[in-house]
């Protein structure tokens, strides 16, 4: 007789990965995630993870994508394949280094 398991405290609570960046291991080979890094913008218990690819640059910028922000200081910013989903939009993140957590 085993008894009851009851799973530890940590497995049961929900700990959001919002903010932080996913590295892919470098043994993955599908196309899509190779040597990337994703932003992960939105994670919830509820709904899962949302995240962007930061790192495969398209060979482009801002300015050249879209003509409204062409005289805009954002005009330079080099766009990356954020796909595999939702590739018809353009997000913008800003990521920035606190020392004090870490």
């Amino acid at each position: 007789d085993m008894g009851v398991v009851t799973p530890s405290p940590d497995f049961e609570t929900f700990n959001s990965l919002r903010g932080q960046l996913l590295l892919a291991t470098p043994t993955l080979h599908d196309g899509t995630f190779d040597h990337s890094v994703i932003l992960i913008a939105e994670h919830t218990e509820k709904h899962g993870a949302v995240g962007t690819i930061i790192n495969h640059p398209i060979g482009t910028t801002v300015g050249k994508l879209v003509s409204q922000l062409k005289q805009s200081p954002l005009s330079e910013i080099p766009v990356m394949r954020g796909g595999p989903v939702a590739t018809e939009h353009l997000t913008f993140s800003s990521l920035c280094w606190d020392p004090k957590n870490h």
